[in-house]
């Protein structure tokens, strides 16, 4: 499994590599989604890492949407690894301290030890946002999000997205075979898991990049996983999924 887990890790990275100017170039906005996710983030100045921040759009939205509100963001932490997008979110002027680091989230989605990271308990809103159907294995994805609950602080709240593509025939089109890729890459195609897409970007195939659709049953495990926590508050699903991403919040005890 790890092995494959690392095999499309690359195929993703290369997708990025070559697309981050066009990605960067129409992502520019907040997330409608995002705007339901501020009613129920704590009071204070907030704590927050981005996890997968891309060229750092969420900070722009919360330098516009919180802190025009009259409220502070203590400092911002976007973690993402694909250099070129994380160059383009350094280069935002916020009026916050904001912090960007290159960072491969395979140790967190391995279940290993992660060093030189975020501490536990020291976040007031920690966001996986696009991020969770690049995770190979249901296990991975859990192990991650498991993760990302430990850095709350009491109080702080973990939100995600899932990318709801699989319900939306809009992204029939896009999906490739994935036996000829699976061959040139090395490894057998039963050993992925239902929902395991390869998808083409605009018109081009032949750099694909690796998507996971979590289906309505694997949510309702995913979300019993996260509940089963002790340090955190049942999950509550936020926001009508108009923008194509389904979002979750779970606050810290």
């Amino acid at each position: 499994m790890e092995d494959i887990a690392q095999k499309l890790d690359e195929v993703n990275r290369s997708f990025y590599a070559q697309y981050a100017d066009a990605f960067s170039g129409t992502r520019q906005h907040g997330w409608p989604g995002w705007t339901p996710l501020l009613v129920g983030l704590p009071d204070r100045p907030l704590r927050v890492l981005d996890v997968g921040c891309g060229n750092g759009r969420l900070a722009g939205f919360l330098a516009r949407r919180w802190c025009q509100a009259g409220r502070d963001v203590a400092v911002f932490t976007g973690l993402e690894r694909c250099r070129p997008l994380l160059d383009a979110a350094a280069g935002q002027t916020l009026p916050f301290r904001a912090e960007w680091s290159h960072w491969d989230w395979s140790e967190a989605a391995n279940g290993e030890a992660v060093s030189g990271r975020s501490v536990e308990g020291e976040r007031d809103w920690v966001t996986l946002f696009g991020v969770l159907h690049h995770v190979f294995s249901y296990a991975r994805r859990v192990h991650l999000l498991k993760w990302a609950a430990r850095t709350l602080r009491p109080g702080g709240v973990l939100s995600i997205s899932l990318w709801d593509f699989g319900a939306h025939p809009r992204w029939d089109a896009k999906r490739l075979e994935w036996a000829p890729h699976a061959e040139k890459w090395g490894f057998d195609v039963a050993a992925l898991e239902p929902n395991d897409v390869l998808l083409g970007w605009g018109g081009e195939q032949r750099t694909p990049r690796y998507c996971h659709w979590v289906s309505r049953d694997e949510e309702a495990r995913l979300v019993a996983e996260l509940d089963s926590e002790s340090m955190l508050e049942p999950g509550t699903l936020v926001g009508d999924g108009g923008d194509f991403n389904r979002y979750w919040c779970w606050r810290r005890r």
